[in-house]
């Protein structure tokens, strides 16, 4: 007979965790816990997008943020993705899975903001020919036996330059990529948008998924229940 386990932690706000910090007297080691949580409303990845294209060193950095916040595509997905997968027209793009099927890649197609087209547009014009999306000159040195695609950005680089150019601002207590594919799902399922669509777009495949990463704010939650008893 198996013994019960705790949920895995919440996901919180970032006012949320500041609250907790303040509320409970955490120092930098006790709170990076919390920001492991963190998601990010509509609002602070506009902004956050905004400073790593100020402050980033390499030019592919903000586009495959930019994605990353606006498809909800993991991390080792874009640094898989070819320029064919973009389809301007049809405003899409073909994310390349791994973690669907076990032994074969699978795709599955999500659309595309009009700020996020825009982006991609802007930089497959400035990209250095490749049919990768994200090329491989902006590199740090490779780990051996890290997998990743020869001609491409390896996950190990993606989240070097991410990190260096977060380094010593307000948005350093970012634990890492998954923060944008968490941020996206949120906010999708704040707006109401069809839980169908949301699974077809990040690739949720059962109900934990679901609901480890659905994750709703507090206000909107707050907003909910108020219209009910009004």
């Amino acid at each position: 007979m198996f013994g019960k386990h705790d949920d895995k932690t919440a996901f919180q706000t970032w006012a949320q965790i500041e609250r907790q910090i303040a509320r409970d007297g955490l120092n930098e080691y006790e709170a990076e816990p919390l920001w492991q949580t963190l998601y990010l409303d509509a609002s602070e990845i506009k902004k956050l997008l905004k400073y790593i294209r100020e402050k980033a060193t390499y030019g592919f950095l903000h586009p495959m943020c930019v994605l990353a916040g606006h498809t909800g595509a993991r991390r080792s997905e874009l640094c898989r993705a070819r320029v064919a997968d973009v389809d301007l027209e049809d405003s899409t793009i073909a994310i390349r899975e791994r973690k669907r099927a076990q032994h074969q890649r699978t795709t599955r197609v999500v659309p595309l903001t009009l700020f996020a087209r825009g982006v991609l547009a802007d930089w497959l014009d400035e990209k250095e020919a490749s049919p990768f999306l994200f090329p491989e000159p902006y590199r740090v040195d490779r780990e051996r036996g890290e997998k990743a695609e020869p001609g491409a950005v390896s996950p190990k680089e993606a989240s070097e330059h991410l990190n260096w150019t977060l380094a010593t601002s307000r948005w350093d207590v970012i634990p890492g990529w998954h923060v944008l594919r968490h941020s996206f799902i949120s906010n999708c399922a704040c707006r109401v948008v069809d839980q169908r669509f949301i699974d077809a777009w990040v690739g949720h495949q059962t109900d934990e998924q679901r609901m480890r990463r659905q994750h709703l704010f507090p206000d909107s939650q707050q907003q909910a229940i108020d219209s009910v008893f009004v």
